[in-house]
C-alpha cells in the first residue's frame, strides 16, 4: 500500500512528564522555611522543596527524581558565609552544596550506630562549624574537614539523650531548644560544656518551649519569639522586647532574618516589616507569615505562608510561588486523568480519606497552575471524605461520605444525597434522612451508567441511569460493607465486600430490572475459590482479556473463565518457582494499556508484572525511585499517555511508561515532545497507534531514518538513526501503517539544535 503523505502536526502535552521519567505532585502551599543562596531562593514546604531563580524568576520543584535524597526534607538552612545550602532528612542524612545540581551528602549521622534517633530538625553555621539539631542531640560538624567534631546528647539536669529541635549561633553563644528547656554554651568553651540552662525560674521564660516561634539576631539584640510575644536576651535573663508601633499589642506570628537584617509579622498587621542593618524599613504583604528571611540590606526578601506558598523579592524579580501550584491542597486520595486535565481529590489521608476534606484540584493540561474546586462551596453541602472518581466523557463523578457529586472541569456541581436519590445509610438527620453512607467506589459501564457502592445501609449497590436521570439501589442483600466495584470487558460488574465476598452481576443491559439479571456470589457465603492465597481479598481488577486479578493479604490470584457458565477457574501466578508476591499484602491492582499489572503493596512499594503475571518487570520503592512511601493506597494508569499515578501514604507521584492503550483504528498521530532539541536524551512518544502498527521515520527527501514497532498504542524513538547516530537538525516525516496494511497516518517532528 502507498503512503498517503499528509502532514498533520499535533503536539499533545499532557502532564509534561517525559517517557521513562517520574513526576512528583506536591502541595507547596504550607511553607516551613525560606532562605536565599545566590542565585536561588529555597523554600521548604510540608511536601518538598521549591527553588526560584532570584535573577530570572524561573521556578522548579525538587524531588528524588531531580537529585534530592528523598522528596520531603525535614530541615533547610542557607549558609551565607560558605554559600552552601543544607537539607536535612529524617534518616539523618544531609545534602549540601552551592546549587541543586551540585549537592554532596553527609552520611556520618545516618550510619553511626550511636545515633539511635537520627532525624535532622535544624542547622546553623558560624565560620567553619555547622551545628546540627537532631532527635539524638546536638552534632557539630567541620565544613572544611568534612567530619563530625563532637556530639552533645545530654544537657544539665537531663539524664538521657535529649532531642534538639532548634539551634542558633548568636550573641557570642550557641543556643539550643529542647523539650526540657533552652540551653546555651559560650563560644570558645569545650563542646562538652559547661552548658547553661537559660529558661525556667529566674530567666523570664518557662522550660516548656511548646510555644517557641523562632529567633533572630539584630544589630542590637538577640530576639526570641515565644507565645506571640518577642523577648530579648539581656545577658542573664529574657525580657519583653519593645515592639515597633504597628506591632504593639498585636499577636506576633513570626520573626526571621540573617546577618543583622530581620523581619517581623503579626496576625493582625497587614504587612510584613523588614528592618535593614542601615535602619531602613521595607514591606511585603503578610499572608499570615509562618517563615521569614531577608538579607542584611533587605535586597532579598522571602515570606512563607501556611496556605498560599511563598512571596519572594529581589532587585530583579517579585514572585509568588502560588502562580506555579499544580495542587491546591494536600492529602490526595484519588487521581482522575481526563482529556482536558487531571482531577486530584484531596480527601484527607489513608484509604478512605480520613482527613475529611472537600477540596478538589483540577489541573488543566499545560497550565501553569491548578484550580481549586471546593465542593462544599460549589454544592452548598458539606460532603467530606472524598474516596474515588470516574469520568463519563463529560463529567467527573466523585464519591464521598454522604453524597455522590457530578462535576465539570469548570466547577458546575450536581449533588446526589438521600434527599434526591434512594440512598440508605446511618445517622439520620432531623428529617429522618441518613447523613452517612460512606460511598467507597465508582465505575462507569459501556452504556454510560454509573455504578456506586457504599459501606453503610441495606442496599449498598446503586446505579445511576443517564437515560432516566435517576438512581436505583438494587435489592441484593449481601449484608456487608461494599468497598469496590469494577466493570470487566464483558460488561460484568464485580463488587467486592469488606469480608472478602465478591458478587458478580450481569445486568444484560437493564441495570434497573433485577429480574433479568444474572448474579453469582464468590468466596464467603458463595461459590468457593479453591487455591486462593488468603480469604482476605483486599482489591480486584479485571484485565483486558477478561481475567480478573485478586489482591489479598498474601499475594495475588487470577480468575479465568466465565462465572456464569461453570468455566471459572483460579490460578496463582508463579515467578521463578515462587507464587507471585506471596509475602506481600496487596493494596491495589491496576492494568495499563498493554495489559501489564501494576500492584501496590502495604510495605514494598509497587510491582509491575507482565500481562500474564509470569515475569516481574519492575519493583519501585523508596530506595530506588521517587516514591515517597512504600505504603501504596491507589494506582491509576492513564491509558492515553502511559503515565501511571501512584498515591502513597506520603504523597503522589507518577511514572510515564511506554505502554498506552491501542487505538481501535489508526487515525491521527500524537507526537511528544515536539519540537525537540537534538541534545534531548529521553524518548519521543508517537501515540495514537492501533495494535501491531509499524512506524517509519523519513527525511523530507524520502530517506528512511528509522523503523519502529508499536508497543500497545505507542512507539518510541530516541532521535537516533538505524546506525545509532543522532539525527541532524531539521524536520522529519513520521508515517504509521496498521497491522492489516489498510490504514495509515502521518505526522512530522521538528528537531532543533
Amino acid at each position: 500500500m502507498s503512503w498517503g503523505w499528509i502532514l498533520p502536526l499535533y503536539v499533545w502535552l499532557q502532564g509534561g512528564v517525559a517517557i521513562g521519567q517520574w513526576g512528583v505532585y506536591s502541595y507547596h502551599g504550607n511553607i516551613r522555611s525560606v532562605t536565599y543562596i545566590s542565585p536561588y531562593f529555597w523554600c521548604l514546604s510540608t511536601e518538598g522543596v521549591v527553588v526560584v531563580d532570584g535573577e530570572t524568576g524561573s521556578y522548579r520543584e525538587l524531588h528524588r527524581g531531580t537529585g534530592l535524597l528523598y522528596n520531603r526534607p525535614t530541615a533547610l538552612y542557607g549558609d551565607p558565609y560558605a554559600g552552601w545550602i543544607f537539607l536535612g532528612y529524617d534518616d539523618g542524612q544531609i545534602q549540601y552544596g552551592e546549587s541543586p545540581e551540585a549537592l554532596s551528602v553527609l552520611r556520618e549521622i545516618a550510619v553511626n550506630p550511636i545515633y539511635t534517633a537520627r532525624a535532622i530538625r535544624d542547622l546553623h553555621a558560624k565560620g567553619d562549624t555547622l551545628a546540627i539539631a537532631t532527635d539524638f542531640g546536638l552534632v557539630l560538624w567541620s565544613k572544611r574537614q568534612r567530619r563530625v567534631l563532637a556530639t552533645v546528647a545530654q544537657f544539665p539536669g537531663i539524664a538521657f539523650a535529649e532531642p534538639v529541635s532548634r539551634v542558633r549561633w548568636a550573641n557570642g553563644r550557641l543556643w539550643v531548644v529542647t523539650s526540657r528547656g533552652l540551653f546555651s554554651l559560650s563560644e570558645g568553651r569545650p563542646w562538652s560544656g559547661p552548658w547553661e540552662k537559660v529558661s525556667g525560674t529566674g530567666y523570664g521564660l518557662p522550660d516548656s518551649m511548646q510555644y517557641f516561634g523562632g529567633w533572630v539576631e539584630t544589630p542590637q539584640d538577640f530576639l526570641l519569639l515565644f507565645r506571640d510575644s518577642l523577648y530579648r536576651w539581656s545577658g542573664n535573663r529574657w525580657e519583653l522586647y519593645p515592639l515597633p508601633p504597628p506591632f504593639q499589642g498585636r499577636r506576633v506570628l513570626c520573626v526571621g532574618g540573617e546577618g543583622g537584617g530581620w523581619a517581623l509579622s503579626a496576625a493582625d498587621v497587614e504587612n510584613v516589616h523588614f528592618f535593614t542593618v542601615r535602619g531602613e524599613t521595607t514591606y511585603m504583604w503578610n499572608p499570615g507569615a509562618t517563615a521569614l528571611w531577608m538579607s542584611p540590606t533587605g535586597s532579598y526578601r522571602a515570606v512563607g505562608s501556611g496556605w498560599i506558598g511563598a512571596f519572594l523579592a529581589s532587585p530583579k524579580i517579585s514572585v509568588s510561588t502560588d502562580a506555579h501550584q499544580r495542587l491546591r491542597a494536600g492529602g490526595v486520595t484519588e487521581v482522575l486523568p481526563t482529556p482536558t486535565g487531571i482531577f486530584f481529590l484531596h480527601g484527607g489521608s489513608g484509604f478512605w480519606g480520613a482527613g475529611w476534606s472537600t477540596d478538589v484540584t483540577f489541573y488543566p493540561h499545560g497550565a501553569p497552575k491548578g484550580n481549586l474546586l471546593s465542593l462544599s462551596l460549589l454544592s452548598g453541602r458539606y460532603s467530606p471524605g472524598l474516596t474515588e472518581a470516574v469520568w463519563d466523557g463529560a463529567h467527573a463523578w466523585i464519591a464521598s461520605s454522604s453524597a455522590i457529586m457530578k462535576i465539570t472541569p469548570s466547577g458546575r456541581v450536581d449533588t446526589f444525597t438521600a434527599y434526591n436519590a434512594p440512598f440508605d445509610g446511618i445517622f439520620p438527620d432531623p428529617n429522618g434522612k441518613p447523613s452517612y453512607m460512606a460511598f467507597s467506589s465508582l465505575a462507569v459501564d459501556k452504556n454510560g451508567a454509573i455504578w456506586a457502592v457504599k459501606r453503610y445501609g441495606n442496599r449498598n449497590i446503586c446505579v445511576y441511569l443517564p437515560y432516566r436521570g435517576a438512581w436505583e439501589c438494587l435489592p441484593y442483600g449481601d449484608g456487608a460493607e461494599a468497598i469496590l466495584v469494577r466493570v470487566d470487558s464483558r460488561g460484568y460488574k464485580w463488587v467486592l465486600f469488606v469480608n472478602g465476598r465478591i458478587r458478580v452481576i450481569d445486568d444484560r443491559g437493564q441495570p434497573e430490572n433485577v429480574a433479568v439479571h444474572r448474579s453469582v456470589v464468590l468466596g464467603v457465603g458463595g461459590q468457593p475459590l479453591p487455591g486462593l492465597p488468603s480469604s482476605r481479598i483486599t482489591t480486584l481488577a479485571p484485565d483486558r482479556t477478561g481475567a480478573v486479578w485478586l489482591g489479598t493479604d498474601r499475594g495475588v490470584a487470577v480468575l479465568y473463565g466465565d462465572p456464569f457458565d461453570g468455566s471459572l477457574s483460579l490460578s496463582v501466578p508463579v515467578i521463578e518457582n515462587r507464587y507471585a508476591l506471596e509475602e506481600e499484602s496487596i493494596t491495589d491492582v491496576a492494568v495499563d494499556g498493554q495489559n501489564r499489572k501494576w500492584i501496590g503493596t502495604q510495605a514494598s512499594g509497587v510491582y509491575v508484572l507482565s500481562s500474564d503475571g509470569s515475569r516481574q518487570i519492575a519493583n519501585f520503592n523508596t530506595q530506588n525511585s521517587p516514591l515517597p512511601s512504600d505504603l501504596i493506597y491507589r494506582i491509576r494508569p492513564w491509558d492515553s499517555t502511559g503515565e501511571v499515578f501512584m498515591i502513597t501514604a506520603d504523597g503522589t507521584v507518577s511514572y510515564r511508561d511506554w505502554a498506552t492503550e491501542p487505538s481501535e483504528r489508526l487515525d491521527t498521530l500524537h507526537i511528544f515532545p515536539n519540537p525537540v532539541s537534538r541534545t534531548f536524551e529521553g524518548w519521543i512518544g508517537i501515540r495514537g497507534l492501533s495494535e501491531g502498527s509499524t512506524v517509519r521515520i523519513f527525511t523530507p527527501d524520502g530517506q528512511q531514518v528509522r523503523y519502529l514497532q508499536s508497543f500497545g498504542g505507542q512507539a518510541v524513538w530516541d532521535l537516533r538513526t538505524i546506525t545509532g547516530e543522532k539525527v541532524a537538525p531539521g524536520f522529519y516525516l513520521i508515517g504509521a501503517i496498521d497491522r492489516e496494511g489498510q490504514r495509515s497516518a502521518v505526522g512530522k517532528i521538528v528537531v532543533t539544535e
